[in-house]
């Protein structure tokens, strides 16, 4: 019959438009794997570094924090905890507020399931320690910030604090090691983490005192705004 001619063509045509969408998704797929930690061809250390760019980031931390001395005590705003949701599900006060951070969840163990198969790769190695610290950090603040704001208080501040410092810690740590390949940025992810527990109970004890100061604390908020740009 006349149509079977008609119908083999049309088979043939379909078989090909599909042979040729297997093809193009393998080659963005295999373009996509290729692509994958190459990052640093925008701002990795292949990238050439101008002279005065290698000093740029100890010239602008050392004056953040002169900048931060000389200002002298920064405090907590009175009514810092006031600006708390008011919206409430049962048995769950500041329900806005509370089930929002369940979005810092999902992205820290969405990156860890991405991250994690590649810690040893080229391009990862040496920033993983401090990717590690951002992604546990990051975690901390899903619960922390939620324990927070059931109850909005300086007392419950501390466990939204101290997470937020190690995600700020973490992600110096990680963008320093893929822009400056060293065998020392294990060492420095648990210096700046170090420095970020230490930020937070400083705060702690000096607002016990009635005299609460955010200076360190805020340097770590800072600095990578200012420095991973560079």
């Amino acid at each position: 019959p006349p149509q079977q001619p008609l119908a083999r063509k049309i088979r043939l045509e379909h078989r090909s438009i599909f042979c040729s969408v297997i093809e193009q998704c393998s080659f963005l797929s295999k373009r996509t794997m290729q692509a994958t930690f190459r990052m640093d061809e925008l701002t990795g250390s292949d990238r050439p570094v101008k002279p005065w760019m290698k000093a740029a980031p100890a010239i602008i931390t050392i004056g953040i924090i002169a900048a931060f001395a000389a200002h002298g005590r920064i405090a907590q705003p009175v009514h810092y905890n006031d600006f708390a949701d008011h919206s409430a599900l049962p048995g769950i006060p500041h329900a806005g507020d509370v089930l929002s951070n369940a979005g810092f969840a999902l992205v820290a163990i969405w990156g860890w399931l991405v991250l994690w198969p590649h810690r040893n790769s080229d391009r990862l190695r040496d920033g993983w320690p401090g990717y590690r610290l951002f992604l546990i950090g990051l975690l901390l603040t899903a619960f922390g910030s939620a324990f927070f704001h059931l109850a909005p208080g300086n007392g419950r501040l501390t466990w939204d604090m101290l997470p937020i410092a190690l995600v700020g810690a973490g992600l110096l740590a990680g963008v320093r090691g893929d822009r400056q390949r060293h065998a020392t940025t294990n060492i420095e992810a648990i210096g700046l983490g170090l420095y970020a527990v230490a930020s937070v109970a400083w705060w702690v004890v000096t607002d016990r005192h009635g005299a609460g100061d955010l200076r360190p604390y805020l340097v770590l908020q800072v600095l990578p705004l200012i420095l991973i740009p560079l």
